[in-house]
């Protein structure tokens, strides 16, 4: 081992860097390593010629080849881990290398160090060549797979794996890492609710910018007119008179008590007046705090409820910004009046300091004066008390104002659509037409009532605004169109008031009749049906009409109040459990779906609405909508095209159910019977009597039996079977020279291979005999017998004709004709079939062909 070891080294040393010097690597030994990153496009270095690159590249691999190369890369390839694969043994050149991105070298090179070093950059491919470690997202278009015998080699951290020498590289790949590397995190908003939004209508005495600056009234059902920075239906100028109230009510109290205190300060001039001015101070400061806040803000408070309690039956939308604007106007009053009694008291207590020094030399002549002035005062601040008083009660009737000014626009609003009529959302045009395609209407002065009240005149149930002019009505969203399908493109006011929304561009502002939508479904696309008991709509609702005859082919009527419950109810009345409505107003019924329809068929043409019922569909064009009971489709197939019926023991439909009738006589030739109540069972039972394995019916009445296809009939000649049985009109009994087909293989004759002789069928004779070689007639004959003279004889081909007679050959002397006259029984054994009068069952022995002479 010791001597092995070392000669393994070696060759890594030589498979390795020591022949790769293009990034001038220093090597340390047990411990060098380097990496380099390029975007480098190696390609560009690259050179058909031997000049550079490998001579074995060659671009002409067949993808033959490329597919046996990637086999012999994958089986020679193990050890990989965290996704990465092998991706096959390609050509390399240090001019244009096959994975160009980064590189990284390592004397102790392995599988893992390479996948884990392109991986942590995010490359897809990874490869050995040496000592050395290629990453890329792509292989250069110059380099060709090659067969993995090339890539053999030794790498020097692990000497099972193969590492390559000069010119070949070992690649492996990793779609994992470009998947993680380059997958985004998105999310879609989805309506999560299918009730129809409700938005207010912003008033009239909106100011414009407000209404521009404002997000669309209908692009979401939380937007409210509480987000305009002004308040709806409030009159301003009562606001504005009651700022003015207080404020003059508040200078006066200032102004007054200024000039009582300045008329003391000019007239006192002694020092013991000081004191009295003092006292009277005292007073002032006394009186005052009976003005304070406190009773204000009680009162407004007061005020505030009473404010909200009458605007309880106010919408939300309408209230909320009326008590905040009540709220405020309180707010600002009692700020108002609190600063005017600090005002006062500050002005007062002020004065008398200035007045206390300026007196003090004229005290005796003041007394009298400072008398006057103490009353005059206490006067001023009895004023004060009562101007702040009138003040509240001026907030009271404010708000009170505002309160019946509220609840009357309030009332205005709400009032200003039809009776039941509501805004509900800003939807998406539609689709392939018209989302409302009912009648319409445009007008320079559209507004939203107008368009609503025009709908409602015109018996709809929707109404929904376009382009700030365009009004459209209907009563469903067709064309695409869905209540779920929201757009935030309504942003164009209408054209007759600016402070309302009438859609946008390809977007509807839509307003619903809240009583008539409670009968369509949450989309709005539909009406809602109701069917008779036991009826349902299946999950293929519309199908085409037949393109021969019709689909359903039971009873029938018209009425111009067609829907589909009452077909259904009538289609009931009448047997049948399928129910179909066609171009609005005409109904059909059937058990079953015909001529070739098949609920595996649907169509999109069922656009037309019943003619009894606009919000439901009634079929289109060549199109049904229709409704199944569950009475019937448990007895049909799962397309409503056959009835499931229960087979006598043993039969079942043959693998090819309906066939052609034979051209040249009966395909199934050995029993028959007929009967206007016919039906699958009768047949069968008939021919399962009769020990027949095969049993036919066609024209709806008409039974065949037999023990194998004769006459040139095959079960690859297909054919239609759409005739209903005579006697049960939910089956299908074949048609027009078709059969449908029934199998029972235990009822097969045992006669079918006869000493490894098979069967070939039932074949005319003809002048000087078809089977020419030797014969033999028996009273004993049975087939048997027959075959084994004929085998005896060493020919090939035996047959037996008229119940007792036996004939034998190596070929036929002519082309044979197919015969329906096989029906003798041997005169051996009655059980078996010995041909016929000109006619001959015909035997051929296992292997041989059956030829003419």
């Amino acid at each position: 081992m010791s001597s092995i070891i070392p000669l393994l080294l070696l060759a890594s040393l030589v498979n390795g860097a020591a022949v790769h010097p293009h990034n001038e690597r220093r090597y340390l030994w047990g411990s060098w390593s380097s990496n380099t990153d390029s975007q480098q496009d190696s390609s560009s270095y690259w050179s058909n010629s031997n000049g550079w690159g490998n001579s074995d590249s060659t671009s002409s691999t067949t993808s033959s080849q490329a597919a046996t190369y990637l086999a012999q890369a994958q089986s020679g390839v193990s050890g990989l881990d965290q996704g990465w694969s092998a991706a096959g043994c390609y050509d390399d050149s240090s001019h244009a290398r096959t994975l160009a991105s980064a590189s990284t070298s390592s004397w102790w090179m392995t599988y893992s160090t390479c996948t884990t070093f392109c991986g942590s950059r995010g490359h897809t491919y990874s490869g050995v060549e040496g000592s050395n470690c290629y990453c890329s997202n792509s292989i250069n278009s110059a380099s060709s797979i090659q067969p993995y015998s090339k890539c053999s080699g030794i790498c020097g951290g692990n000497w099972f794996e193969d590492c390559p020498s000069t010119n070949y590289i070992n690649v492996f790949t990793n779609s994992k890492t470009a998947t993680s590397s380059s997958t985004a995190k998105t999310s879609t908003f989805s309506p999560t609710s299918t009730s129809i939004a409700k938005v207010s209508i912003t008033s009239p005495s909106a100011s414009e910018s407000t209404m521009k600056s404002s997000a669309p009234a209908f692009a979401s059902s939380s937007s409210t007119a509480a987000e305009s920075s002004s308040i709806p239906f409030v009159d301003t100028s009562v606001i504005s008179a009651a700022h003015t109230t207080i404020s003059s009510a508040v200078s006066s109290v200032a102004s007054e008590a200024s000039q009582a205190v300045s008329s003391v300060s000019a007239q006192l001039n002694t020092t013991s007046v000081a004191s009295q001015i003092q006292s009277v101070a005292s007073q002032v400061s006394s009186a005052v705090p009976a003005i304070n806040t406190t009773s204000v803000v009680s009162q407004v408070q007061s005020v505030a409820s009473s404010v909200a309690s009458s605007v309880e039956s106010v919408p939300t939308s309408v209230a909320s910004p009326v008590i905040s604007e009540v709220s405020s106007i309180a707010s600002s009053a009692s700020a108002q009046v609190s600063s005017a009694v600090a005002n006062v008291t500050s002005s007062v207590t002020s004065d008398v300091a200035n007045a206390t020094s300026a007196v003090s030399s004229i005290y005796s002549e003041a007394t009298e004066a400072a008398s006057s002035a103490i009353s005059s005062v206490a006067s001023d601040t009895s004023s004060a008390i009562s101007e702040e008083s009138s003040a509240v009660s001026t907030i009271a009737e404010i708000a009170s104002s505002v309160t019946s000014s509220a609840a009357t626009a309030a009332s205005s609003a709400v009032s200003s659509l039809p009776t039941g009529w509501e805004v509900s959302a800003c939807i998406a045009e539609g689709t392939s037409g018209r989302a409302l395609p009912g009648t319409s209407t445009s007008s320079s002065d559209m507004t939203q009532s107008m368009c609503a009240s025009f709908c409602s005149d015109a018996g709809y149930s929707l109404a929904a605004i376009e382009y700030a002019s365009e009004c459209y009505c209907s009563d469903l969203l067709q064309n695409g169109a869905s209540l779920t399908k929201t757009s935030s493109a309504c942003t164009m006011s209408c054209s007759g008031d600016s402070d309302e929304i009438c859609g946008g561009s390809s977007a509807l502002t839509l307003f619903v009749n809240t009583t008539a939508i409670a009968s369509l479904n949450d989309d709005l696309t539909a009406g809602i049906v109701t069917l008779p008991t036991n009826w349902s709509v299946p999950s293929t609702s519309c199908i085409p009409e037949a393109s021969s005859g019709r689909a359903l082919t039971g009873s029938s009527y018209t009425s111009s109040d067609m829907t589909l419950a009452t077909c259904a109810s009538y289609c009931t009345s009448e047997g049948y459990g399928i129910a179909g409505v066609e171009y609005s107003t005409e109904c059909y019924c059937g058990n079953m779906l015909s001529n070739g329809v098949s609920l595996n068929d649907s169509s999109s043409s069922c656009t037309m609405t019943c003619g009894g019922d606009g919000t439901t569909f009634c079929g289109g064009s060549g199109a049904l909508s229709i409704a199944v009971s569950s009475t019937i489709t448990s007895k049909l197939s799962s397309d409503l095209t056959t009835e499931i019926i229960t087979l006598p023991t043993g039969w079942s439909a043959a693998s090819s159910p309906c066939i052609s009738e034979a051209t040249s006589g009966r395909a199934l030739a050995h029993a028959s019977t007929a009967s206007d109540d016919m039906t699958i069972e009768t047949c069968l039972d008939f021919c399962d009597a009769a020990g027949w394995q095969y049993a036919g019916i066609e024209y709806g009445r008409e039974c065949y039996c037999g023990d194998y296809l004769a006459n040139g009939a095959s079960l690859d000649l297909t054919a239609t079977c759409n005739t209903a049985c005579a006697g049960d009109d939910m089956s299908i009994c074949g048609g027009s020279n078709a059969l449908s087909l029934y199998v029972n293989p235990s009822l097969a004759l045992n006669l079918t291979v006869v000493l490894d002789y098979h069967l070939q069928g039932c074949v005319q004779e003809v002048t000087g005999r078809l089977l020419a070689n030797s014969s033999y007639t028996s009273s004993n004959m049975t087939v048997d017998a027959c075959v084994g003279f004929c085998s005896d004889q060493g020919l090939s081909i035996a047959g037996v004709e008229y119940g007792e007679e036996c004939y034998c050959s190596s070929a036929l002397t002519s082309s044979p004709l197919l015969s329906t006259q096989c029906n003798m029984a041997c005169a051996g054994d009655d059980s078996e079939n010995c041909g016929g009068a000109d006619a001959i069952e015909l035997y051929l022995a296992a292997g041989s062909v059956l030829s003419v002479l």
